[in-house]
């Protein structure tokens, strides 16, 4: 006897749970641009073009690589974390977010996984992940996806996603079906089963599975993250950036900051920066004009200089300039001993008129609150934060370091101290500083080290209609 439909009153009453597999606790994986930090804006100036490639390091026993300073790049083997959407391109930026969802832990023991079996192909575990997205049932899978999963997957987690798992319906069945669901949730519904469908059934080609998955790129998509900005994982203990190449490449640069010193007046003014033995950059103050307090920020202190110094002890090279600029100190409430120590001895004024550099001025109060806001981001992401809301450590040194760099870059603006080209480098490295000063909110005394582990995070597009990328460990 052929099988019949089920009736039109017991589809409508499984409705309601199919559909409820699309709100965000059921989906297998929701990771989305809300679940990241901000970026890092602070550290565009910082675009460095030399790196070392860290496929040549060691890694360590759970897959990560042990970093030291500098700059690192590695391209690898990445898949498409979400279809019906279009694949990366250049104007896109990427941003770090944990995994999130039903079964994201599965997820992301699968990129883990990956890197070590060299016997697998990529599209196999593509089309496996595909499959785990549109809810296939494990068990019911066949041909390479199924070779893939059960290569990838242990039997407590075959169970698992089965018992997730939604069966493949045929085409009448979901012809009754959509007409009873929200017209925005058709499509996807339609999709994720014509996906079970086809690793169910096999003998399908990868490429028929790729062009069913894929969306092309829809220029109305807004994009709200650009590409090039650096994002501070905490507990790595590094910055890092994606570059994609397609959904199955994606090249990540990291940067391990190296100690930069400041040196401070009797005032609490940075009177330089130094990377000891490679760079030196120091202003000199003229104390004969009293500092300015900022309005809007009151314990920022204006202060006026006349002179930048270079120095490069490893090409023997130094060189001043002359310039007349402003830089902006946090004036200083109370001591690590409990004393007061104020950053000007004399009585501060507010503004009583406008200075011809206001408009620089407060564009760099707007850019420091903005970096105070990005650093707020990272709260929820790790311990730090509340030894630095609470003064311990205090951001105010992550802040003075970056008034000082944009000081010293508006000051030189337009003088032959630009056109110098190893100043110019100088001054680039410069942003390192206030990197530095990030990553030191978060160092423990007793670890120095960075470490980079490519499963920590999904590359999550800024935008709503860009592929999130899955990165194993598997280097390109």
């Amino acid at each position: 006897m052929a099988q019949q439909l089920p009736r039109l009153p017991d589809v409508g009453q499984r409705l309601p749970r199919l559909e409820s597999l699309f709100s965000p606790d059921a989906e297998p994986l929701t990771t989305s641009m809300a679940d990241a930090p901000m970026p890092l804006r602070c550290l565009d100036a910082f675009q460095p073009t030399r790196f070392r490639f860290l496929h040549s390091r060691e890694r360590q026993p759970n897959g990560a690589w042990r970093l030291e300073t500098g700059l690192y790049e590695v391209t690898l083997h990445s898949f498409c974390g979400r279809f019906a959407t279009y694949a990366p391109h250049k104007a896109l930026g990427y941003l770090p977010a944990p995994y999130k969802g039903r079964v994201a832990g599965v997820f992301q023991k699968l990129m883990q996984r990956y890197a070590d079996r060299a016997d697998l192909e990529q599209s196999d575990v593509q089309m496996l992940v595909w499959g785990l997205l549109s809810r296939v049932k494990p068990s019911a899978l066949k041909g390479r996806a199924r070779a893939a999963a059960e290569k990838l997957l242990t039997a407590a987690e075959i169970r698992e996603l089965d018992g997730h798992g939604v069966d493949a319906l045929r085409d009448e069945v979901m012809r009754r079906l959509l007409p009873q669901v929200r017209n925005a949730l058709r499509p996807l519904l339609d999709l994720e089963n014509r996906v079970r469908r086809f690793l169910t059934e096999g003998a399908r080609s990868y490429q028929e599975l790729e062009q069913l998955v894929m969306r092309p790129f829809d220029p109305k998509d807004k994009i709200l993250v650009e590409p090039r900005h650096w994002y501070w994982d905490p507990k790595g203990r590094h910055f890092l950036r994606f570059e994609p190449n397609g959904f199955a490449r994606t090249r990540v640069l990291l940067w391990v900051p190296r100690p930069i010193e400041a040196r401070y007046d009797a005032r609490g003014r940075i009177e330089s920066l130094e990377s000891a033995g490679q760079w030196r950059i120091s202003v000199q103050y003229d104390d004969t004009v009293e500092p300015w307090r900022c309005p809007r920020e009151p314990r920022w202190l204006a202060y006026r200089f006349t002179a930048v110094r270079f120095e490069r002890p490893d090409l023997s090279k130094e060189h001043t300039a002359e310039v007349n600029g402003w830089l902006f100190a946090t004036e200083k409430r109370a001591s690590s001993a409990g004393g007061v120590r104020v950053a000007s001895r004399a009585a501060v004024s507010p503004f009583q008129r406008e200075p011809s550099w206001i408009g620089r001025w407060i564009d760099r109060v707007d850019e420091a609150n903005q970096t105070r806001r990005e650093i707020d981001s990272y709260r929820e992401r790790a311990e730090w934060a509340g030894r630095v809301w609470q003064r311990q450590p205090s951001t105010d040194s992550l802040f003075d370091r970056e008034h000082y760099v944009h000081g010293v870059r508006d000051a030189i603006r337009g003088t032959s101290a630009e056109r110098i080209e190893w100043i110019a480098e100088t001054h680039a490295n410069a942003a390192e500083a206030a990197a530095h000063a990030i990553n030191v909110l978060d160092t423990l005394p007793t670890e120095s080290y960075a470490e980079y582990d490519p499963s920590a995070y999904v590359a999550t597009p800024g935008s709503s209609g860009g592929q999130r990328l899955l990165l194993s460990g598997r280097v390109s």
